[in-house]
């Protein structure tokens, strides 16, 4: 009975210590597994402000510029990409844009009623980029206030039949990234579209600034020249910009042809912000879209999220017009 009673104090001691043993790797686990935690939440808040900062720099580089010239142009700073830089373990790099180099989306329609001059620039857009000519009517019908279907459009009739069903949103668009609701546009279509298209708050068209407007938006543009006289005339604002509507006009070929109804400029308000932000494992991209005008430069909307493969994948549920994708 003695020997038994040894034998079980032992299997119970070994038992006992194994307990002990698991209990305290478990713990080592959990502080290991907080501890990683903890660092990650630092990085991303780390990372967070980084990213802020980068934001009031484009605010405040933007603000300077608007004091200290009349026009805007790829010459100018704010145009220079930042420079990459990495401090202390976080990769900083980022860039703005001439929003008002892009064609402007919610210029097709006005008072609910698309503007043909608007459209018929867009058509050649979509032609320059060697794109279906549909995906003009597509987006009239998705835009304009009413139900009347154009000949290669859609209209709220095909949407419902979808799953899930919607509607056309005959309204402007909060973002560009929302064209995905529209017939026609396809991933491969958005990311062809991606540096040529904006969707600017304005009721009104915006102009065109001919300073910064893309290769393909100014061969959409400017018709009756030939490629080889255009690309010297878009060379050339790069240290030899326009000063205003009438410079630009004369220096084109005598024959060039400009469109009727759509606004030309040599400034612009609107810019949009590319950044990105990267510590360890964590990697914060911010998109925005900032205002500039003769009294403020404010922020008018600002997106977080990661990229992939050049498409900006945000966080939270998205739908069909909601202010994203």
């Amino acid at each position: 009975m003695k020997h038994g009673q040894e034998g079980m104090a032992v299997v119970m001691a070994l038992l006992i210590v194994a307990l002990a043993t698991t209990v305290s790797a478990l713990v080592l686990w959990q502080q290991g597994l907080w501890l990683r935690q903890v660092d990650t939440d630092r990085a991303r808040a780390q990372t967070r402000l980084v990213a802020d900062g980068g934001l009031a720099w484009a605010v405040e580089i933007l603000r300077y510029d608007g004091e200290t010239s009349s026009v805007d142009a790829l010459s100018e700073l704010w145009a220079q990409p930042l420079p990459k830089t990495d401090a202390q373990g976080v990769d900083v790099r980022g860039e703005l844009s001439d929003a008002q180099g892009r064609f402007n989306l919610n210029g097709l329609v006005r008072g609910g009623a698309v503007l043909e001059p608007q459209l018929a620039l867009y058509r050649r857009l979509l032609a320059e980029l060697k794109l279906p000519d549909m995906l003009a009517d597509t987006l009239a019908d998705y835009l304009d206030a009413d139900e009347d279907k154009r000949a290669a459009g859609a209209e709220s009739a095909d949407y419902l039949a979808l799953r899930p069903p919607y509607r056309a949103a005959n309204r402007p668009l909060q973002r560009a990234g929302q064209l995905a609701w529209v017939e026609g546009y396809t991933p491969e279509v958005m990311a062809t579209l991606a540096a040529q298209v904006v969707a600017l708050p304005e009721t009104m068209p915006v102009a065109i600034n001919v300073n910064t407007a893309t290769p393909a938006l100014m061969r959409a543009l400017v018709q009756g020249v030939s490629a080889g006289e255009l690309q010297g005339v878009i060379n050339q604002r790069v240290d030899n910009h326009f000063i205003d509507e009438a410079d630009f006009k004369a220096r084109l070929p005598a024959r060039a042809q400009l469109p009727e109804g759509v606004a030309l400029a040599t400034a612009s308000q609107y810019f949009l912000l590319q950044s990105e932000v990267r510590q360890a494992a964590v990697r914060l991209s911010v998109a925005a879209l900032i205002q500039r005008n003769t009294f403020t430069t404010r922020l008018v909307w600002r997106e977080d999220g990661r990229v992939l493969s050049g498409t900006r994948v945000l966080s939270g549920a998205t739908g069909p017009n909601t202010e994203t994708p």
